[in-house]
């Protein structure tokens, strides 16, 4: 399967991700889902910092994420793996 190198966009910064192309439709709708929830927050909370809008933002994808049937092993294997991509996205958002 051919991979894809793909530019990301997360609020004001770009990330550089690798997929195989058949996923990029998928990771689109993500990028676009994380920067509406981003947007969201921003205009909720105009007061907090990016570290908070960001928090927030992956504290309700984890929501999301948890909400969903999780009964089988391998759909909760994949859940604690999207809760750590989103917690290594945290890290590397700086103040």
């Amino acid at each position: 399967m051919e991979n894809k190198h793909l530019n990301i966009k997360i609020g004001d910064r770009e990330y550089p991700v690798v997929v195989p192309a058949s996923d990029e439709p998928r990771v689109r709708e993500a990028e676009q889902l994380i920067n509406s929830k981003l947007k969201e927050f921003k205009a909720l909370y105009p007061g907090a910092d990016k570290t908070d809008h960001a928090t927030m933002t992956a504290f309700f994808l984890a929501n999301a994420l948890l909400s969903v049937d999780t009964s089988t092993e391998s759909n909760q294997l994949e859940v604690r793996a999207a809760i750590q991509e989103l917690n290594e996205l945290l890290d590397t958002i700086s103040v």
